[in-house]
């Protein structure tokens, strides 16, 4: 049995606001309070590949090696188990050639690029190509909040991209903007 609210009339039912609201009614009122949120934009989660391994930033590059047989790419973490970047088989590649020697005896944190801006989850795809930091040619790390969601590798970007051009002059999905208005005269 619910309580009544305070003030109302005994023997009177009351029910929440939003069991007597309809669905629409309630997608109209989350765009209204949320503008930026708009129901035909494409979320990173879209594109996003899974989290593969994960390895502390304080372990070698030659523990983080024996990871990625297995991964194309790890998270890297802080002791505090916090994303800081992510390591690629590339990075590897590319340090065994720069210091054939030394580089199994590197920690994971030093080959973090700290140009790698993670992403929030909630991006879309479209704000995260009209980002100017985006390095296209490196995977991305997604977060959710302060945690780990997902990778981002640039082959899902291209394919996302290849799909979501305009063919033969048509807007690209969830555009406003007319082709013919485009048109130099």
């Amino acid at each position: 049995m619910r309580r009544p609210l305070l003030g109302a009339p005994q023997g009177i039912a009351v029910s929440p606001r939003t069991a007597l609201r309809s669905p629409g009614e309630i997608e109209a009122d989350a765009a209204r309070h949320y503008p930026s949120r708009r129901v035909d934009m494409s979320e990173i989660d879209e594109i996003m590949a899974p989290l593969g391994a994960t390895i502390l930033g304080t372990r070698s590059l030659a523990d983080a090696a024996r990871v990625l047989e297995h991964s194309e790419t790890a998270v890297v973490l802080n002791l505090s188990y916090r994303a800081i970047g992510l390591i690629t088989r590339a990075d590897l590649t590319r340090l065994q050639e720069q210091d054939p020697h030394g580089w199994p005896r590197k920690r994971c944190a030093g080959v973090v690029h700290p140009g790698d801006q993670p992403v929030q989850r909630s991006t879309s795809i479209r704000e995260l190509l009209l980002n100017s930091r985006l390095d296209s040619t490196r995977p991305l790390l997604v977060l959710d909040h302060e945690e780990p969601a997902g990778i981002v590798h640039p082959e899902a970007i291209s394919a996302w991209r290849a799909k979501a051009q305009p063919i033969s002059g048509e807007p690209m999905k969830g555009s406003t903007h007319s082709p013919m208005n485009s048109r130099v005269r």
